[in-house]
């Protein structure tokens, strides 16, 4: 072993050549022993390396041969399917590189790389000194989660792949626009054959002729946001339904009207918000339906954004579910729509959430620079939630809105 006590100038010299080039401790070790034909071990190099004051090795991170078992590791699995390392102490480098890619670390721990990907990581680091020598130490903690949860475009890929869309030719229009909106249909409580009355009175509508046909999506469309499991997308517990009936249902309900649209208007809109029970199954579905509508003259705004606003001629509609930031909506459309606002006649805002109508005029001259915010029913059957805590007294309905250039006409009660 060299002596750490007896370096020469030559040896100084080479060894501040090779720290300078960022180099390891144990890099440099056989490097100096091959050249000068004496051993030098890491722990002199990086001892005169500290005297030396040199550039530390490993960018501050203690280099120190250990096994795996010495690293402590406290796994979480969460309910979402993460996994969280708790506590990652590194006390062993990976010798060949002296940067660490996202690759390195999971392999490093057993994870496939194809399999997983690091969603968050936190590091620490501090410095300790014994007997003259200045150590570094590195902690990094970090969380895994499966691939397959965030290839969202993989599996929209997937829904669409296949589908043949359907190419429906207009029969009839008209002059004035109608607004559909579909909000808390919570499929799976409700199923086809109890929606479908609904859906016949709202196609006789359809059949009188429009300009434009606008469908407003707005949360909610199944019960549960999960195939198998019975939660809501914040994971609360509800009613344990059957979602592959659910979503069958669902296109038999939306399908036809939004088809009976594109017969008897000369432009159909599709706007969707998501709700709170079900933002990825609906999302889906949205998919879904705009790939089998593809080639058609149709209009679709199918993002996860909780707030929406369009033009229907100068009247300007907003649209959300209504379980966020639901006093601030007035101010929300002003300030996020700005355009939109300056130009329209007459401001009208649609939201869900509640399952019963309510309606909330906010400014109170309403034709000059008001919005009227619609709190939408729903034809939904009571729940358990709902029917243990005594909500069950509200008039079940849809409501759908005819509109001429600058105003509200007619309302129909479904």
């Amino acid at each position: 072993m060299a002596d750490i006590t007896k370096w020469t100038e030559q040896q100084v010299k080479r060894l501040s050549e090779l720290a300078n080039e960022g180099l390891t401790n144990i890099e440099i070790a056989p490097m100096l022993s091959k050249e000068f034909g004496k051993e030098f071990s890491w722990p002199s190099v990086r001892s005169k390396r500290a005297r030396l004051g040199l550039p530390p090795s490993e960018k501050n991170m203690r280099v120190k041969q250990t096994s795996d078992h010495s690293i402590k590791v406290n796994e979480h699995h969460n309910p979402d399917g993460t996994i969280s390392q708790a506590e990652f102490e590194v006390k062993m480098a990976f010798y060949q590189k002296r940067s660490k890619t996202p690759k390195d670390i999971l392999l490093y721990k057993g994870y496939d790389p194809q399999e997983w990907e690091i969603s968050q990581v936190t590091t620490n680091e501090w410095t300790t000194t014994t007997a003259d020598i200045q150590k570094w130490n590195q902690q990094l903690k970090f969380v895994v989660k499966p691939k397959m949860q965030s290839n969202s475009k993989d599996i929209v890929a997937a829904i669409k792949k296949g589908i043949k869309p359907i190419k429906v030719e207009p029969i009839k229009t008209g002059i004035r626009n109608l607004v559909i909106n579909l909000t808390d249909i919570h499929m799976g409580i409700v199923d086809y054959e109890y929606m479908k009355p609904a859906q016949d009175e709202i196609i006789e509508i359809i059949n009188k002729g429009y300009k434009t046909i606008s469908f407003n999506i707005i949360g909610d469309l199944v019960h549960n946001d999960s195939m198998v499991n019975p939660f809501t997308t914040k994971g609360t517990l509800v009613d344990e339904v059957d979602m592959v009936k659910a979503v069958e249902d669902l296109k038999q309900y939306i399908e036809p009207m939004v088809h009976e649209a594109l017969r008897h208007s000369k432009e159909v809109r599709v706007y969707y918000v998501p709700g709170n029970h079900d933002l990825s199954i609906s999302y889906m579905f949205m998919q879904y339906l705009q790939a089998i509508l593809k080639g058609n003259e149709i209009e679709f705004d199918c993002s996860l954004a909780h707030r929406k606003a369009y033009m229907l001629d100068n009247v300007l509609i907003g649209i959300a579910h209504g379980d966020l930031a639901r006093k601030n909506l007035p101010m929300l459309l002003a300030t996020e729509f700005p355009h939109l606002w300056g130009i329209a006649k007459t401001r009208e805002y649609f939201v869900g959430h509640f399952h019963s109508e309510k309606k909330e005029v906010t400014v109170p001259v309403q034709d000059k620079d008001g919005v009227t915010v619609r709190q939408l029913s729903t034809l939904k059957k009571s729940d358990y939630y709902e029917v243990k805590n005594g909500y069950t007294t509200s008039r079940k309905k849809l409501q759908i809105f005819e509109f001429n250039n600058d105003e509200l006409k007619v309302t129909y009660d479904v």
